[in-house]
C-alpha cells in the first residue's frame, strides 16, 4: 500500500467501515483495508501485474484438512496471546472470515 500511496494511485485517507470492524472485532474484516480505495484480495490469493495488465486474483492450490485447521489456530492463538492483543473472539473472527480459503474455487 506505501508503493500505490506513494504514486498517488490512492489518496490515502483512513477506510472508515474497516476502522469500524477493526474496533469491533480486533481484525480488519475481508474485502477491507486501512485505506480508502483499497481492497484486499481474498485469502490464499495472489495479484500478478504484467506488462500493465492486471492477472488475476488466483488462488494457491490448498487441500483442507482438520489437522491444517487446528494447526493454524493454534499458531494464531499464540501469535495473539504473545502481542497481547484480542482473544478468543478475535480468534474465532479471524477464523470465520477466512473458512472460503479451505474451500476449492474454480
Amino acid at each position: 500500500m506505501q508503493a500505490l500511496r506513494a504514486g498517488g494511485v490512492i489518496d490515502g485517507s483512513p477506510e472508515t467501515a474497516a476502522l469500524a470492524g477493526f474496533y469491533l472485532f480486533g481484525t480488519l474484516p475481508e474485502p477491507w483495508t486501512a485505506l480508502r480505495g483499497v481492497r484486499a484480495l481474498p485469502a490464499g490469493s495472489w495479484l500478478r501485474v504484467r506488462d500493465g495488465r492486471l492477472q488475476g486474483p488466483r488462488r494457491r492450490p490448498h487441500s483442507c484438512s482438520l489437522s491444517h485447521i487446528l494447526r493454524k489456530s493454534r499458531e494464531d492463538y499464540r501469535a495473539l496471546r504473545r502481542h497481547d492483543v484480542g482473544g478468543l473472539g478475535t480468534l474465532a473472527w479471524k477464523n470465520l472470515s477466512k473458512l472460503s480459503q479451505f474451500w476449492r474455487h474454480e
